[in-house]
């Protein structure tokens, strides 16, 4: 290998280098740049936590009162019932089963009113009245959020503060409460008192131990934890691409950019799946049509999981960038 051909390769691979670098230096400058989308979606899951977190206690406090001791009652009375058909044959096989039936009926009903005493009480922390304070400071929050980011993409990309018409954007942030306010009433409490009234009804029946079944209510306290998480991503995102959509198109632009994350997190590619948001990243759709959904039924979607009609992608991070000429 000559000189020349060396020092070609050389300036070849610095090229290469300082490439992949700016590449990385402008993908870690756009991941900053929604870096306060995430963490308001951090402190709304952190809000709606400290709810679950009082749900949990409420529903720890009921079992050690006034469920344990119905379980430790129905146990006392099951062994009284199956002793007597047993050592002193006073009943039947068949008047025992009944007697056990009759028995398990009882004690399921009176669990059951206690149950339904702290549904009133759990439910009473994520009704409107008690979310409306935590959900407008969400909604404010990532108002103000990407009113920033819309005006600093703008003046780097034109070097023009843009003149933002906000006529109407009241309405984009009460829809997006008015879901808030009612979704979670209808999700968190429900699911979790149904999975803790299923484990102490399998509890009875089965003799679980005690510490068992409080560590099964423990878990699902977890599992509606995440789930209450999960959400509260899912609507800051969706909340941050629906402010996008409404301000973008107020400024006359009829087109966007699918952006993601770039990161770990991302859908992966399937086979065949044209419309996967991997594949849809950097490229430029119509704010009227949106891009198609991967699968059969090809259904128009928007980024942060806005499908306009249907469902959208659930926890969709993407987000629409606006398009400069």
């Amino acid at each position: 290998m000559n000189i020349l051909t060396r020092l070609l390769l050389q300036r070849k691979a610095r090229r290469q280098r300082q490439s992949r670098k700016h590449n990385t230096t402008k993908l870690n400058k756009i991941h900053k740049l929604y870096e306060p989308v995430e963490l308001i979606a951090y402190e709304y899951a952190k809000a709606i936590n400290r709810q679950c977190d009082k749900m949990k206690r409420i529903m720890m406090g009921a079992y050690r009162t006034k469920i344990a001791p119905l379980i430790r009652e129905y146990a006392t009375e099951k062994a009284y019932i199956i002793g007597m058909d047993v050592e002193k044959s006073v009943l039947t096989s068949n008047d025992s089963g009944s007697e056990l039936e009759r028995l398990l009926k009882r004690y399921t009903q009176l669990a059951d009113a206690v149950i339904i005493t702290v549904m009133v009480a759990i439910e009473a922390l994520f009704e409107p009245k008690q979310m409306k304070r935590i959900v407008e400071r969400f909604t404010y929050a990532t108002n103000e959020v990407q009113r920033r980011i819309l005006i600093g993409e703008f003046v780097e990309e034109t070097g023009i503060i843009p003149k933002i018409n906000d006529v109407g954007i009241i309405d984009v942030l009460d829809e997006c409460e008015d879901d808030n306010l009612h979704f979670f009433p209808l999700t968190i409490p429900m699911e979790y008192a149904e999975r803790v009234r299923k484990s102490l009804y399998e509890g009875l029946r089965k003799g679980t131990a005690q510490n068992v079944i409080s560590s099964e209510i423990n878990e699902y306290g977890a599992m509606a934890a995440r789930r209450a998480r999960n959400i509260a991503r899912n609507q800051t995102w969706t909340l941050f691409a629906a402010l996008c959509s409404f301000r973008y198109m107020a400024l006359g632009q009829d087109m966007f950019m699918w952006w993601t994350m770039q990161d770990e997190h991302v859908r992966p590619v399937k086979s065949g799946e044209e419309g996967n948001h991997r594949i849809l990243h950097g490229k430029v759709f119509y704010w009227d049509t949106g891009a198609k959904k991967a699968g059969a039924k090809g259904q128009n979607i928007w980024p942060g999981g806005d499908a306009h009609e249907g469902e959208g992608d659930w926890g969709c991070r993407c987000v629409p960038r606006p398009v400069f000429s």
